[in-house]
């Protein structure tokens, strides 16, 4: 994933897959909104609108540009382009 970002241009939010590792969903993001949602029944999700998974969770992490989420069913992490864990708190959404 860092070989792709350092490549692409432009503004971009991306979500990939792997056959090779069929567990975990990859995203990334430059200059484009995206939130990560963090575990709610065993599940994760990530977003480029806070309210598209609103009725799923409140928790949400809000990544920084090239900032790379690796989802698990059980876990979140997030690293940067010099492949550190980068350690991001969680947000609590109030509201309706």
């Amino acid at each position: 994933m860092i070989k792709v970002i350092n490549r692409v241009e432009g503004s971009y939010a991306l979500g990939v897959l792997c056959v090779d590792y069929p567990d975990q969903f990859i995203a990334v993001r430059k200059a484009s909104p995206m939130n990560c949602r963090i575990l709610v029944d065993e599940e994760n999700f990530i977003a480029s609108d806070v309210t598209a998974i609103l009725k799923h969770t409140r928790d949400n992490y809000y990544l920084e540009d090239n900032e790379i989420v690796v989802l698990k069913k059980d876990s979140v992490k997030v690293y940067n382009t010099d492949k550190e864990e980068v350690k991001k708190k969680s947000s609590r959404l109030i509201g309706t």
